[in-house]
C-alpha cells in the first residue's frame, strides 16, 4: 500500500463565480481521511527497507515535518520510526472550537493530521527525555523507561516557562500552556471557578488567543485581566495599525490591560506549599499593583524544558544558548541530529544571530529529512560522493514564509505571511533600501489588509486582520508571486481602482493563481525564457542578468527593447500555448476560464 499527500485545496469564492464554479464533487465538504492506494504496477516496483531505529523527540512542526517526509519518501520504507512526546501525537482529542484555537495553529492542524495519519506509520512514547546514553545509544523517557536508536533527533523547541518569583514555590492554579492537553486543564479550572478573576500574563499572541478562548467559555469579561510584562521594542504583531486594532477590540470588551507590570510575588508574599492563588503582586515602573485571581496564565517568556537542557548537557553536546548545530544539523555527536528554535549554527559559520526558528517549521524539518536520507538513500548517496569535499561549508537556503494564524478577541482573524528575517521593528524594516511599498486597505465592514511590495516587485508580506472568514489557504499562495501576476496589483492600487483587497483576491481572475499546480506553471515560464534557442545566443534571461550586473535599475531604453524582442520571438507563443496548456489540464478545478473551442 501506497500513502498519498493530501493536495492542497483552493477555497473557491462560490457566490462571485456565478454558473462557472466546479461540479458538486470537487465543492463537497468531506471529513477529512488519509488514502492509501495500491495497484499492479506498485505491487512490482521494490521499495528499499530501512530498519534503522529512528527517534525523534519532540511533536513539533519541526519534528512533524522530519517524520512526514521520511514516511512519503517514494522508494524507502523506514519500519522503525519513533516519536517521544508528553503528550504523544496532537490532536487525537475529539474537535472543539475554542480548545483548537486557545494557542496560534501551526501548520500541522487537526484536519492536517487526519490526512497523513501520523498513527500508522510512526510509534508513539509518551514521556519526557530525561537522558540521553550516547554510548549505548539509549535515549531514558520517564518514568524509566528505555529507547533505543541508531539515529536520535531532537525537535524539542522552546516552551513557555513557569513563572518562579518567590523562592521556586508556585500556588495551585498557576498554568502554562504549550499543548492540547494545557489548554485542557485551564478550561476545565477556568470553568470551575465561577468566581475570582483570571489573570493572563504575557505579551505573545498566545496571550490574545487565550483570552479569546476564555471569553468564549462565556466567562464575563470583567472578570478577565491581561497584565503584559516591560514591553520589548518589537510587539507581538510588529504593526502598529494591528496593535491598535486589537487593543481597541479589548476596550470594546471591557477586558482591563495592565502595561509594563513585572511579576514580583504570590499572596503578597504569604505563599504556602500546596496552597491555592489569591493575589498577585506586579511592579509597575516604581509603584507596587497587587490583584486578587484565582487563575493564572502566562505566557512571559519561553526556554528549554529544564529535562530536555539537563539530558543534553549531561551527555556533553555543545550548548551555547542553543544547541549547536553544523550545516548538516549534526550535533557534535554525528549520531545525534537536531532542528528548531532548540538549535543555532556553529560559530564557524558567522550566523550567531540566526536560530533555526527565525524559518518556516516545516521547510527546516524537510532540510533534515533530506539531510538524513542521504545517508540511507543510495541515489543520495552518490550525489553526495560527487561534490568537492574541499568546499567551504554553506549552510542550507530557506525560502518558504513564515505564517502565523490566530483568533484574537473580538473574534478577529488574524494572517501574517512573512519572509524568513530576524525580529526588527516595523519602522526600521521600512527604512531598508529594498523594502519597497506598503499597499493597504481598511474597510470597516472587511477589515483591515496590508501587501508589502519590495522594490524587486514581490509581494514580501501579507498581514490581514478581520471579523470575516480568512480564505487562508488562498492567501499564503500569495508570498513571493510578481504583483504582475497578481493582476497588475500596484498600478491599479495607484489608479483608485482597488479599494477592497479582501473582494479584490475573491474575484473570479485569481482562482488559477490559488491552485496548488500555478507554482508548477511558474517554473515551467522561468525554464522557457531560461532556455537558448539557439545555442550560440544568450537566453532572455542571461540577458537579463547581465543588464542588471552592476546596476540594479534596468534603463528605459533596454526594457523597451527587450519588450520588443520578446513580442517578436517565438517565446510569447510557446509562452501562450503553456498557459492553455495548464488551464487545460486543471480544467476540472478551473472550469471559470474560457478555452479555445469552447463555444
Amino acid at each position: 500500500m501506497t500513502d498519498w499527500r493530501s493536495r492542497r485545496q483552493v477555497q473557491y469564492p462560490v457566490d462571485n463565480l456565478g454558473q462557472n464554479v466546479p461540479s458538486n464533487r470537487i465543492l463537497q465538504v468531506q471529513e477529512p481521511y488519509a488514502l492509501y492506494h495500491i495497484n499492479k504496477k506498485l505491487t512490482l516496483e521494490p521499495k528499499i527497507t530501512v530498519n534503522a531505529r529512528i527517534v525523534v523527540v519532540g511533536a513539533s512542526d519541526v519534528g512533524l515535518s522530519f517524520l512526514e517526509t521520511l514516511s512519503f519518501s517514494p522508494h524507502l520504507h523506514f519500519n522503525n520510526l519513533t516519536l517521544i512526546s508528553p503528550q504523544g501525537l496532537p490532536w487525537h482529542s475529539a474537535p472543539d472550537d475554542i480548545l483548537d484555537n486557545m494557542l496560534p495553529q501551526g501548520y500541522y492542524s487537526r484536519t492536517t493530521h487526519e490526512h497523513m495519519s501520523t498513527m500508522t506509520w510512526v510509534n508513539v512514547v509518551k514521556g519526557k527525555m530525561t537522558a540521553i546514553d550516547r554510548e549505548n545509544k539509549v535515549v531514558t523517557v520517564m518514568p524509566g523507561v528505555q529507547v533505543a536508536y541508531d539515529l536520535l533527533v531532537l525537535c524539542c523547541g522552546k516552551q513557555f516557562q513557569m513563572p518562579l518569583p518567590q523562592h521556586g514555590m508556585t500556588p495551585n492554579h498557576v498554568y502554562v500552556l504549550n499543548n492540547e492537553k494545557d489548554c485542557k486543564i485551564a478550561i476545565q479550572a477556568a470553568k470551575s471557578k465561577n468566581e475570582g478573576s483570571i489573570i493572563v500574563y504575557g505579551a505573545s499572541i498566545a496571550a490574545y488567543t487565550s483570552i479569546h478562548a476564555l471569553l468564549s467559555l462565556g466567562i464575563e469579561s470583567h472578570h478577565v485581566k491581561l497584565v503584559q510584562p516591560p514591553s520589548t521594542y518589537i510587539s507581538c504583531f510588529n504593526d502598529p495599525s494591528v496593535d491598535q486594532k486589537v487593543k481597541k477590540a479589548l476596550q470594546e470588551l471591557d477586558v482591563i490591560v495592565y502595561e509594563n507590570c513585572k511579576l514580583v510575588e504570590w499572596n503578597d508574599g504569604h505563599l504556602v506549599e500546596g496552597g491555592d492563588l489569591q493575589s498577585v503582586t506586579f511592579l509597575q515602573g516604581e509603584n507596587s499593583v497587587c490583584l486578587e485571581c484565582s487563575i493564572f496564565i502566562c505566557f512571559d517568556h519561553m526556554g528549554v524544558d529544564y529535562e530536555a537542557f539537563k539530558a543534553i548537557n549531561d551527555c556533553c553536546l555543545v550548548f551555547d544558548g542553543h544547541l549547536v548545530v553544523d550545516a548538516d544539523f549534526c550535533t557534535s555527536d554525528c549520531a545525534i541530529r537536531a532542528a528548531g528554535s532548540l538549535t543555532k549554527f556553529s560559530r564557524r559559520y558567522h550566523a550567531d544571530q540566526w536560530s533555526l526558528g527565525h524559518f518556516n517549521s516545516r521547510e527546516v524539518g524537510q532540510k533534515l529529512a533530506f539531510s538524513v536520507l542521504r545517508d540511507y538513500d543510495p541515489i543520495a548517496e552518490q550525489k553526495k560522493t560527487q561534490a568537492d569535499d574541499k568546499s567551504p561549508p554553506v549552510l542550507p537556503l530557506f525560502e518558504c514564509s513564515k505564517v502565523v494564524t490566530a483568533t484574537l478577541p473580538g473574534g478577529l482573524s488574524y494572517l501574517h505571511v512573512m519572509p524568513p528575517a530576524l525580529d526588527t521593528p516595523f519602522d526600521v524594516a521600512k527604512q531598508h533600501h529594498h523594502y519597497g511599498r506598503d499597499f493597504v486597505t481598511d474597510v470597516l465592514d472587511a477589515g483591515y489588509f496590508r501587501i508589502q511590495v519590495d522594490a524587486f516587485s514581490r509581494v514580501r508580506q501579507l498581514t490581514c486582520l478581520t471579523k470575516q472568514h480568512l480564505d487562508i489557504n488562498n492567501l499564503v499562495t500569495l508570498y513571493n508571486l510578481n504583483e504582475k501576476y497578481l493582476n497588475s496589483l500596484v498600478s491599479r492600487f495607484d489608479e483608485g481602482l482597488i479599494s477592497n483587497f479582501y473582494s479584490y483576491f475573491q474575484e473570479p481572475w485569481a482562482v488559477a493563481i490559488f491552485h496548488d499546480r500555478f507554482s508548477e506553471f511558474g517554473m515551467d515560464l522561468n525554464q522557457l525564457v531560461s532556455s537558448r534557442s539557439i545555442p550560440s545566443v544568450p537566453s532572455l534571461k542571461e540577458r537579463v542578468c547581465g543588464m542588471l550586473k552592476n546596476d540594479l535599475e534596468l534603463p528605459h531604453s533596454e526594457r523597451t527593447l527587450l519588450q520588443s524582442d520578446y513580442e517578436n520571438s517565438q517565446m510569447k507563443k510557446l509562452a501562450h500555448q503553456r498557459l492553455l496548456s495548464y488551464l487545460h489540464y486543471n480544467r476540472y478545478h478551473l472550469p471559470m476560464y474560457a478555452r479555445p473551442n469552447m463555444v
